[in-house]
Protein backbone atom coordinates (compact mmCIF):
# COMPACT_ATOMS: atom_id res chain seq x y z
CA UNK A 1 0.00 0.00 0.00
CA UNK A 2 3.05 2.29 0.84
CA UNK A 3 3.58 2.39 -3.13
CA UNK A 4 -0.09 3.24 -3.85
CA UNK A 5 0.32 6.30 -1.87
CA UNK A 6 3.85 7.54 -3.02
CA UNK A 7 2.90 6.99 -6.45
CA UNK A 8 -0.56 8.83 -6.29
CA UNK A 9 1.41 11.77 -4.69
CA UNK A 10 3.31 11.68 -8.44
CA UNK A 11 -0.08 12.31 -9.93
CA UNK A 12 -2.31 14.52 -7.74
CA UNK A 13 -2.44 17.99 -7.88
CA UNK A 14 -0.78 19.86 -4.56
CA UNK A 15 -3.65 22.81 -3.73
CA UNK A 16 -1.79 24.09 -0.78
CA UNK A 17 1.51 24.05 -2.93
CA UNK A 18 3.05 27.49 -4.19
CA UNK A 19 5.58 28.37 -7.31
CA UNK A 20 9.05 28.52 -6.06
CA UNK A 21 10.50 31.72 -4.45
CA UNK A 22 13.37 30.22 -2.93
CA UNK A 23 16.44 32.15 -4.57
CA UNK A 24 18.69 29.34 -3.12
CA UNK A 25 16.67 26.49 -4.78
CA UNK A 26 16.06 28.13 -7.86
CA UNK A 27 20.00 29.13 -7.99
CA UNK A 28 21.38 25.41 -7.77
CA UNK A 29 18.60 24.14 -10.13
CA UNK A 30 19.91 26.74 -12.82
CA UNK A 31 24.02 25.92 -12.21
CA UNK A 32 22.30 22.53 -12.65
CA UNK A 33 20.56 23.31 -16.07
CA UNK A 34 23.47 25.31 -17.24
CA UNK A 35 25.72 22.48 -16.77
CA UNK A 36 24.14 20.56 -19.13
CA UNK A 37 22.90 23.46 -21.71
CA UNK A 38 19.40 23.23 -21.10
CA UNK A 39 17.67 26.40 -20.75
CA UNK A 40 14.39 26.30 -18.80
CA UNK A 41 14.60 23.83 -15.75
CA UNK A 42 11.49 22.34 -14.34
CA UNK A 43 9.43 24.10 -12.32
CA UNK A 44 9.83 24.00 -8.83
CA UNK A 45 6.66 24.08 -6.55
CA UNK A 46 6.73 24.55 -2.78
CA UNK A 47 4.45 22.60 0.00
CA UNK A 48 4.70 22.96 3.33
CA UNK A 49 5.67 19.51 5.10
CA UNK A 50 8.46 17.03 5.35
CA UNK A 51 8.65 14.77 2.71
CA UNK A 52 11.25 14.39 0.57
CA UNK A 53 11.44 16.19 -2.92
CA UNK A 54 9.45 14.65 -5.83
CA UNK A 55 9.16 14.08 -9.32
CA UNK A 56 5.59 15.08 -10.76
CA UNK A 57 4.12 13.60 -13.93
CA UNK A 58 3.76 17.81 -15.05
CA UNK A 59 6.96 18.01 -15.29
CA UNK A 60 7.44 20.07 -11.74
CA UNK A 61 9.84 19.03 -8.76
CA UNK A 62 7.58 19.22 -5.59
CA UNK A 63 9.58 20.59 -2.74
CA UNK A 64 8.58 20.08 1.09
CA UNK A 65 9.94 23.20 3.11
CA UNK A 66 10.31 21.39 5.85
CA UNK A 67 13.71 19.33 4.36
CA UNK A 68 15.16 23.08 3.63
CA UNK A 69 16.67 23.40 7.13
CA UNK A 70 20.16 23.99 7.77
CA UNK A 71 21.23 20.78 7.76
CA UNK A 72 20.91 20.31 3.78
CA UNK A 73 23.97 21.29 2.63
CA UNK A 74 23.73 23.04 -1.22
CA UNK A 75 25.54 20.04 -2.69
CA UNK A 76 23.00 17.47 -0.67
CA UNK A 77 20.33 20.03 -2.03
CA UNK A 78 21.45 19.47 -5.97
CA UNK A 79 21.80 15.42 -5.91
CA UNK A 80 18.35 15.86 -4.72
CA UNK A 81 16.90 18.30 -7.36
CA UNK A 82 19.49 15.91 -9.74
CA UNK A 83 17.70 12.90 -8.73
CA UNK A 84 14.08 14.41 -9.20
CA UNK A 85 14.82 15.92 -12.44
CA UNK A 86 16.67 12.62 -13.45
CA UNK A 87 13.32 10.91 -13.06
CA UNK A 88 10.91 13.07 -15.09
CA UNK A 89 13.64 13.16 -18.32
CA UNK A 90 14.34 9.69 -18.04
CA UNK A 91 10.28 8.81 -17.46
CA UNK A 92 9.98 7.41 -14.55
CA UNK A 93 6.79 8.51 -13.20
CA UNK A 94 4.71 7.40 -16.07
CA UNK A 95 6.70 4.07 -15.82
CA UNK A 96 6.04 3.81 -12.11
CA UNK A 97 2.68 4.96 -12.52
CA UNK A 98 1.91 2.46 -15.19
CA UNK A 99 2.72 -0.26 -12.84
CA UNK A 100 1.50 0.78 -9.73
CA UNK A 101 -2.20 0.93 -11.28
CA UNK A 102 -1.63 -2.51 -12.75
CA UNK A 103 -0.21 -4.01 -9.60
CA UNK A 104 -3.18 -2.13 -7.34
CA UNK A 105 -5.93 -3.69 -10.24
CA UNK A 106 -4.50 -7.11 -9.47
CA UNK A 107 -4.95 -7.35 -5.68
CA UNK A 108 -2.10 -4.74 -4.39
CA UNK A 109 1.43 -4.48 -4.80
CA UNK A 110 3.95 -6.60 -4.85
CA UNK A 111 8.07 -7.63 -5.07
CA UNK A 112 7.10 -6.52 -9.53
CA UNK A 113 6.81 -2.39 -8.90
CA UNK A 114 9.29 -3.16 -5.83
CA UNK A 115 11.74 -4.13 -7.96
CA UNK A 116 10.52 -1.56 -10.44
CA UNK A 117 10.73 0.95 -8.23
CA UNK A 118 14.72 0.43 -6.83
CA UNK A 119 16.20 -0.26 -10.58
CA UNK A 120 14.41 3.92 -10.98
CA UNK A 121 15.42 5.08 -7.72
CA UNK A 122 18.96 3.51 -9.08
CA UNK A 123 18.98 4.83 -12.66
CA UNK A 124 18.15 8.07 -11.05
CA UNK A 125 20.62 8.09 -8.69
CA UNK A 126 23.35 7.54 -11.33
CA UNK A 127 22.38 10.32 -13.71
CA UNK A 128 21.69 13.04 -10.58
CA UNK A 129 25.77 12.29 -9.46
CA UNK A 130 26.61 12.52 -13.00
CA UNK A 131 24.90 15.35 -13.48
CA UNK A 132 26.21 17.26 -10.24
CA UNK A 133 29.45 16.16 -10.76
CA UNK A 134 29.37 18.43 -14.08
CA UNK A 135 27.93 21.16 -12.39
CA UNK A 136 30.75 21.05 -10.07
CA UNK A 137 29.23 19.98 -6.64
CA UNK A 138 31.28 16.76 -4.94
CA UNK A 139 29.67 13.79 -5.41
CA UNK A 140 29.97 12.56 -1.66
CA UNK A 141 26.86 14.56 -1.00
CA UNK A 142 24.83 12.37 -2.73
CA UNK A 143 25.66 10.17 0.35
CA UNK A 144 24.69 13.02 2.71
CA UNK A 145 21.53 13.56 0.84
CA UNK A 146 20.48 9.80 0.68
CA UNK A 147 20.86 10.03 4.62
CA UNK A 148 18.61 13.06 4.89
CA UNK A 149 15.98 11.82 2.75
CA UNK A 150 15.41 8.70 3.19
CA UNK A 151 14.33 5.98 5.90
CA UNK A 152 16.99 3.03 6.17
CA UNK A 153 15.96 -0.15 4.42
CA UNK A 154 17.31 -2.37 2.14
CA UNK A 155 16.64 -0.82 -0.71
CA UNK A 156 18.47 2.36 0.78
CA UNK A 157 21.41 0.47 2.01
CA UNK A 158 21.51 -0.78 -1.96
CA UNK A 159 21.41 2.49 -2.98
CA UNK A 160 23.74 3.99 -1.11
CA UNK A 161 26.43 1.06 -2.02
CA UNK A 162 25.58 1.55 -5.67
CA UNK A 163 26.58 5.49 -5.08
CA UNK A 164 29.68 4.47 -3.18
CA UNK A 165 30.94 2.42 -5.97
CA UNK A 166 30.29 5.03 -8.50
CA UNK A 167 32.43 7.46 -5.92
CA UNK A 168 34.92 5.19 -5.88
CA UNK A 169 35.07 4.26 -9.41
CA UNK A 170 35.71 8.27 -10.28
Amino acid sequence: MVWFVTCLAVWMPFPEARECDEPALSAVLERLARAHGIEEPPQLILREGDGAPRAVSDGSILVFTGRLGSSMTEPALAFALAHEWAHLLLGHPRRLGAATLLQVALGGTGPGVDALWLRLELEADAAALEWMSSAGYPGYASLDALDLLTTPSDATWTRRVALARRLWEE
